[in-house]
C-alpha cells in the first residue's frame, strides 16, 4: 500500500477551548456543526473538516481539530455558539497547536 507524500496530506491544527457552563459532548457537537455550516456552508464545512476530539473532551473544555486554512473561521464558529439546551454559554479559544503532543504538554 502506498502512502501519501507529506506535502499532499491534510495539515491539521488543534484549537483548545473552554466553555463557561458544563455541557454534554453530543449537544455541543450538534450546535457547533450547525453554526459552522451556517457560517461557511456545506462546501466550507467539507474543506475545513472540523472534528471535536472525544478523547480530550471534559465537561467545560475540549479540543477542535481543523484544516490549517480554516483556523480563523472555526474560532469564529466556536464563539458564535451562545446557547446549548436553553443554557447561555460562552466559548473561549486559546492558542492553536500543530500537534497533539504539544497540546497535551501545554494543557497539563
Amino acid at each position: 500500500m502506498k502512502y501519501l507524500k507529506s506535502t499532499l496530506r491534510e495539515k491539521k491544527r488543534y484549537v483548545p477551548f473552554t466553555i463557561s457552563e458544563e455541557t454534554i459532548f453530543e449537544s455541543f457537537e450538534k450546535e457547533f456543526n450547525k453554526q459552522f455550516k451556517e457560517l461557511l456552508g456545506t462546501e466550507g464545512f467539507a474543506e475545513a473538516n472540523p472534528l471535536l476530539i472525544h478523547n480530550l473532551w471534559k465537561s467545560t473544555s475540549g479540543v477542535l481539530r481543523v484544516n490549517h486554512k480554516h483556523v480563523v473561521s472555526s474560532k469564529v464558529a466556536l464563539t458564535l455558539i451562545r446557547k446549548i439546551e436553553n443554557k447561555k454559554i460562552l466559548v473561549i479559544t486559546n492558542k492553536v497547536y500543530g500537534t497533539l503532543k504539544k497540546l497535551k504538554i501545554e494543557v497539563k
